[in-house]
């Protein structure tokens, strides 16, 4: 009778461990599953940031260019001060920053960059009548990256305005795909 107890008993052992093995499989799966995706939705994303939202106005065509190109990128816009935005691209928490080539001359950075020439953007009339110039765009913007960062997403995007910069400066578009 002992040993039919002993046996009992160690049978609802293995059971027992049996279900906290399979819940703890479970749990893993799951967590992998969330990582997975959530490693699919930041390369899906591009998040560009400015010291002046005007910038992004003149690489609005290419980023709609992009965007009409490859629907699944979503572009996320943010502006802030030209030091702070430097220091979240070298952590990886900004993907492409412009800054006008006034302000990245005076900083100091050392990630990627190149410069690219900005058509003038035209003058724009408010509801009220009011004229709205910009008159501290410049005709060339600073597109700074962290080149350790890999992203193909990204890279479409530096490369089209790479190709933006060659269409106004040469006057011909130059694809390299």
């Amino acid at each position: 009778m002992e040993g039919f107890l002993l046996m009992i008993a160690i049978l609802a052992v293995f059971v027992f461990g049996y279900y906290i093995v399979k819940k703890l499989g479970d749990f893993t799966e799951e967590n992998c599953k969330r990582i997975a995706n959530t490693y699919k939705m930041s390369h899906r994303s591009i998040r560009i940031a400015t010291e002046n939202p005007m910038l992004l106005d003149a690489v609005a065509p290419v980023l709609s260019y992009i965007s009409s190109m490859n629907p699944h990128i979503e572009f996320y816009f943010s502006s802030g001060n030209p030091h702070r935005l430097l220091q979240r691209v070298s952590k990886g928490k900004i993907d492409i920053v412009l800054l006008r080539k006034k302000t990245a001359d005076n900083l100091d950075y050392y990630d990627s960059s190149f410069q690219i020439a900005c058509q003038p953007l035209a003058k724009t009339i408010t509801a009220l009548g009011l004229l709205i110039e910009n008159a501290d765009m410049n005709d060339t913007i600073c597109v700074i990256w962290n080149d350790a960062v890999r992203s193909k997403n990204r890279d479409r995007v530096l490369s089209a305005l790479e190709n933006e910069y060659c269409r106004i400066k040469y006057g011909h578009f130059d694809s390299l795909n």
